[in-house]
């Protein structure tokens, strides 16, 4: 009897132990369990780190107030700029699952590679699709799919230091002939007219001059037919384009004996500005937006305006843009939870988005025109016209921003303006067997 009373007693302190907990503890008739936390499922949002810090700066703080609100999910954000090999790095990451790229931004030349392999889920439900402009709704569709919504637009134009032109009696130009005799009085006097970076420098002036005439002619769409057919030839357009290009290049406009492996290294950003802005150049190829750089470059504001890029023989011409393409990767372990958080970003904080720091129009009904720099309000005036030239044009079966800048870095070594016609006519047709007329 006595040892079965020792067991009682033991039982009794062990059950006593459960209920009470630790020793000392306040409550000792609670049995505290330890609660585990559910694990947050981490999304990644890639993003081009550029000089210009543009989708960075839109989404920064939107996607800080989307994770305070998250209790199941994170936004964390992640990129290389777009000249270390960023389009290259996305491609990487959606093709190994994608779990580096939930969410991401796309570049123009990027988007149809990546629509071929399916990597864009269909946007064209969320809310904010019905409050695009015409502009940013034609950027954003490809194919049958809205793949990005673009809630500001751009525009590429050039910028003219005022102050320079005026030493030497200059005005700023307003046509081709009168660009082009700028830039020879500008040499005759010892400043190098143009600002050369491996992108926009070359890309601009080219497709201006070689693409305006499909986009203002009265039959654009069936022009655009048959370059999709193949009737009708690209090279037979861009050629006008690489012989200014060339004409550019061979007159020292870009400074004397430049070669397409040291061009392909300059960056396009905070050299350029700050050679425009100290008077080395006078013509700086840039999209609005960049006046906030060129004025932080120095100590107020400088005498410059933006205007098109006046390269036809009649006026100038812009090239738009959508500025921060937010994509979801349709092919993502979480692409359920990053199409809840677009919608989060497109709708809950549509107004912070549109109404970022970064210069930009809106993408929205409606413009800002109240907000733009008086300096730039030319080329704004001009992107919003008809006839300008898409900064890549989604209904075309081939490529143009990257395959025209590959094709003047060849010109700038010595390729002629009819070979790189010619060229450019083969990549069409490959491009048009590859994807289907």
């Amino acid at each position: 009897m006595k040892r079965r009373g020792m067991c009682f007693t033991a039982v009794t302190v062990l059950v006593s132990m459960l209920l009470g907990g630790c020793k000392g503890s306040s409550d000792p008739d609670s049995l505290k369990i330890k609660e585990t936390k559910k694990e947050k499922t981490v999304l990644t949002m890639f993003l081009p780190m550029d000089g210009t810090g543009q989708a960075v700066s839109t989404y920064r703080n939107a996607i800080a107030d989307y994770n305070k609100t998250q209790e199941e999910v994170e936004i964390r954000v992640d990129g290389i700029p777009t000249a270390d090999g960023y389009n290259e790095a996305l491609e990487r990451r959606l093709k190994e699952g994608g779990e580096g790229a939930d969410l991401f931004v796309v570049n123009a030349d990027s988007v149809k590679g990546l629509y071929e392999d399916g990597y864009f889920m269909d946007l064209s439900d969320l809310s904010v699709y019905d409050q695009l402009n015409e502009n940013a709704k034609m950027q954003s569709k490809i194919g049958d799919i809205v793949y990005t919504i673009p809630l500001q637009m751009t525009a590429y134009g050039l910028y003219v230091n005022v102050e320079i032109l005026k030493e030497f009696g200059l005005e700023v130009p307003q046509n081709r002939e009168e660009f082009l005799h700028c830039c020879q009085v500008l040499k005759d006097g010892g400043i190098t007219p143009i600002s050369l970076n491996r992108w926009y420098a070359l890309t601009t002036y080219t497709m201006g001059a070689g693409l305006a005439p499909i986009y203002q002619a009265e039959n654009k769409d069936e022009i655009i037919a048959g370059l999709n057919d193949g009737s009708v030839k690209i090279g037979d357009y861009m050629v006008e384009g690489f012989r200014l290009f060339q004409e550019l290049v061979q007159k020292g406009y870009y400074g004397d004996n430049i070669t397409a492996a040291e061009t392909d290294k300059i960056r396009a950003g905070i050299q350029g500005i700050e050679k425009f802005r100290n008077g080395e150049n006078a013509f700086l190829a840039s999209p609005l937006g960049t006046e906030k750089g060129i004025d932080d470059a120095g100590d107020g504001k400088m005498d410059f305006v933006q205007i098109g890029f006046p390269v036809l023989s009649d006026g100038s011409v812009s090239i738009p843009s959508a500025g921060a393409r937010l994509c979801v990767n349709a092919k993502g372990k979480h692409s359920k939870e990053a199409y809840a958080a677009a919608e989060y970003l497109t709708t809950v904080k549509f107004q912070d988005l549109v109404n970022s720091e970064s210069g930009y129009p809106s993408a929205a009904v409606g413009d800002k025109k109240d907000e733009i720099d008086e300096r730039c309000m030319s080329l704004y005036e001009k992107s919003i016209e008809q006839g300008q030239v898409p900064i890549e044009d989604m209904s075309l079966h081939f490529t143009y921003w990257d395959t025209i800048r590959e094709l003047c870095l060849k010109v700038i070594d010595g390729m002629t303006p009819e070979e790189a016609a010619e060229e450019y006519n083969q990549i069409q047709a490959a491009q048009i067997e590859e994807n289907g007329p």
